[in-house]
Order: structure tokens, then sequence, then C-alpha cells
């Protein structure tokens, strides 16, 4: 660990802190703030933004984690190396570099792309040339997937499909891979690749905005229940309207109603829950329905707030 953090350039010292402050990882000193109230008094208390500190202070913070917290920082660390060998591939064989692959690289390089994903080195992999090479795509979406057994199965035929290079699909894929407890490094996620005209990179597209805006239809119907197949078909169609048009789409935000803002859904309630119970903490004037029955085994509900 010593010996990264002596080598690191400091910009890759402040996203360990950023990745630090987003997951809410505790060293022996405590969080990012805490550890400033004690250790940086010059700068006020108030300015944590870790760019804004020196190496020495970024380096002591970083030390004050385990072993075992360490892990996560490793990882990130080789999700930057992916980004450097993508982008090597690029220089080196810039001739080479397919639709498919551009749009991994779109991914790799999105500023969010090292705390939202963290997968295993390339290094490893035979032939890294051919693996880059590979313009396979499967779509995934299975983050309200319910099964009755493990994962173990899903992984080991997933994992065949990826084997050699293909590329994997999909929207905020970080939270697919996370529920399959899987990594893959080469992804197009189209939360990434299509953007607001004129918006910060944090600020990313809902897969019910693009497939309005750019497929021209909704992913479902209004009050249907949530298919996985629905939403890994739609983030395909996306890649597949962006290969052929390019980046010649364009995103207009469009501001959500003020009675849509009042709405709050809970999930994943268990089906033998009366309303009735939740009314016992939820305020009387708030409206309780049914939203949607997932399986037999969960409801979700649809809290509609008074506006004031």
């Amino acid at each position: 660990m010593g010996e990264k953090l002596a080598i690191a350039e400091k910009k890759v010292l402040v996203e360990l802190v950023k990745l630090a402050q987003k997951r809410g990882l505790k060293g022996n000193k405590g969080s990012w703030k805490e550890f400033l109230d004690t250790h940086d008094r010059k700068l006020a208390y108030s300015l944590s933004d870790p760019s804004k500190r020196t190496i020495q202070i970024l380096v002591s913070f970083l030390r004050t984690f385990d072993s075992e917290q360490w892990m996560i920082f490793d990882r990130f660390l080789q999700s930057q190396s992916n980004r450097q060998l993508v982008d090597q591939f690029r220089k080196e064989s810039p001739d080479s570099e397919s639709p498919e692959q551009r749009l991994v690289r779109l991914t790799v390089e999105h500023p969010l792309y090292p705390l939202d994903y963290t997968f295993p080195s390339l290094e490893g992999l035979p032939e890294k040339s051919e693996v880059l090479r590979s313009n396979e795509m499967l779509a995934v979406d299975c983050e309200m997937v319910l099964c009755e057994d493990g994962t173990e199965d899903i992984q080991k035929h997933i994992k065949k499909l990826l084997s050699h290079g293909a590329i994997l699909v999909g929207h905020g894929l970080n939270n697919d891979l996370q529920a399959l407890k899987l990594e893959h490094a080469r992804v197009i996620d189209t939360s990434y690749i299509f953007k607001f005209h004129n918006a910060p990179p944090h600020r990313r597209p809902s897969l019910s905005n693009l497939s309005k805006s750019v497929l021209g239809y909704e992913v479902r119907e209004q009050g249907a229940a949530h298919d996985c197949l629905d939403d890994a078909c739609a983030a395909m169609k996306l890649v597949l309207s962006q290969l052929k048009h390019g980046d010649g789409i364009l995103l207009v935000h469009q501001d959500v109603p003020k009675a849509e803002t009042a709405k709050l859904l809970l999930h994943r309630i268990p089906i033998n829950i009366p309303s009735e119970e939740l009314y016992r903490i939820i305020p009387q004037n708030v409206k309780i329905e049914v939203k949607v029955t997932i399986s037999n085994l969960y409801l979700v509900f649809l809290l509609q707030f008074p506006l004031h």
C-alpha cells in the first residue's frame, strides 16, 4: 500500500479520497471530514474538496485504512489501469478502433466510471489486443430479478458468454454487475454515452427518457410491471442507434412536473403486510396505493404527498 501511495499522482489520490467519501468509508481516524477536523485545520472545515489539500494530507488519510478496506482502493486503481490500456490501444492502433470499441472507450473515459465500476485487470487476459478487437455485444438487465436458487449458475453461463471479450451493454450496468456479483472490463453504459445538452457529467438520462427521446417509444406502458427483457432490449437498441447515427443525438432535459415530485415509491414490501399497517407510520394525509406486485412476494406502494 505504501509503495502505491508513494508513486501515485495527486489526481489519483484525489479520486481515491472521493471514492472513500462516496462509499462512506472510515479509517482509524474516521471519515475524510473527521480526519480533516483533527489533522488539517489550516483550511476551513467546510472545504472538504480533496483537490484543495496537499499530497501529504491525502496520503496520510489513505494510510488510515486497513488492508481489507484497501482492497476497494486496489480495485479502483485497477479500473484506472483498464482506462489506460484502452487508451493505449487506441493510440497504438488508431485505425483499428471499431465503432463498438469507441463506445467502450467513451464509457471508460466517463468521469464517474472509476467510482461506479471496479474490474479485474485486462493484463491477465491472453492476447489482449485480440480481446479488445471483439465487437460482439450482449445486453443485460437483472437488477430486479428474483431467483429461488443462488447466482452461481447464472454467473457461470454469463462468464462463458463473455469469455472471448464480448462487450456487455446495459443502462446503469454497474448495478446489474453488482447484483450478479460479476466483473467485466468491456462495457457500454448507455447512461454514460448519451448526455443532456450543457449538463454536468453526473446528470445522467434515465432509460425511460432515452427510450422516448432516441427510440421514440416508452420502455413499458404506464403502470406495467418492470420487465428486465424490455430494459435489456432498450439498452441494446440505444447502442445500435448510436452506432448508426453517431453523436448527433441531442437530448433535451425535461423538467419533472410538480405533481410527480410529490410521489414516492416504496419497494420490496412483503405482500402479507396490509396497507393499513403503513398508515400507522405514514401521515394520514398521504395517499397510499398498491402500484405493482412482484412475483406474488413483494409489493411496491406509491405514496402521494399533498402539494403545498
